[in-house]
């Protein structure tokens, strides 16, 4: 795809299709108009480093079945409720924000980066690279999700404090997948179906209680 390190550059009317990352801002970038991209068949549509939030990417861009893609950076206490046409949320340096009724098909998930204590609720997520991904967000909460078919439910890495409830996937390669982190809980949740149900490296207090994993091709847990 693109990796933009730059200042006050304008990327516009371009296609990108099947790369890891279509758009990708790094440090120092800042300034970027980043418009009208097609972005089809990438793991991450458009993806920022925490340190690299301070650009403009707005929703002409869209993701593999022409949805747009919601960017945004550096606020807090952002409420997203009841859209069902997305291809992907990023929040990237965004705290506090709540994220409802949301349904995501055939796209890239709901990514936070640098964004703590996002609530994210009563959500349907099916057939995207992601659930939800969470680098570096710590105290973040999904409750009533229900994830098919994606490549991984719900990805957390760098992201102490977090939890899980009520939350089913299903037909996932990676059912939840959490690394590098201290307290993470998961409850009265079900991982089925899928190759992996729960997969943990590098954790220290992981809770689980009252969840069910079952019929994963290769491990459980």
């Amino acid at each position: 795809g693109i990796l933009l390190s730059g200042v006050n550059s304008t990327i516009t009317n371009n296609t990108l299709y099947s790369n890891l990352r279509g758009i990708y801002t790094v440090s120092p970038s800042s300034g970027n108009i980043i418009a009208n991209n097609s972005l089809i068949s990438n793991s991450f549509a458009v993806y920022s480093d925490r340190d690299a939030c301070n650009n403009r990417i707005d929703s002409t861009n869209t993701g593999t079945s022409g949805q747009p893609i919601y960017y945004y950076n550096s606020t807090s206490s952002l409420t997203i409720v009841g859209n069902s046409s997305i291809d992907e949320i990023l929040l990237c340096n965004v705290n506090n924000s709540n994220i409802f009724n949301v349904n995501i098909t055939n796209g890239t998930g709901i990514v936070l980066v640098g964004s703590s204590y996002a609530n994210i609720s009563n959500s349907t997520i099916t057939l995207s690279n992601y659930g939800i991904y969470a680098y570096n967000s710590s105290g973040f909460i999904a409750r009533n999700i229900t994830l098919v078919s994606d490549s991984t439910g719900i990805y957390s890495s760098l992201s102490d404090n977090s939890s899980v409830f009520n939350t089913s996937s299903s037909n996932s390669t990676a059912g939840i997948y959490v690394q590098n982190s201290v307290n993470f809980n998961v409850s009265n949740s079900s991982m089925t179906g899928g190759g992996t149900g729960v997969s943990l490296s590098n954790i220290t207090n992981f809770n689980m209680s009252y969840s069910l994993i079952y019929s994963n091709s290769n491990y459980n847990l």
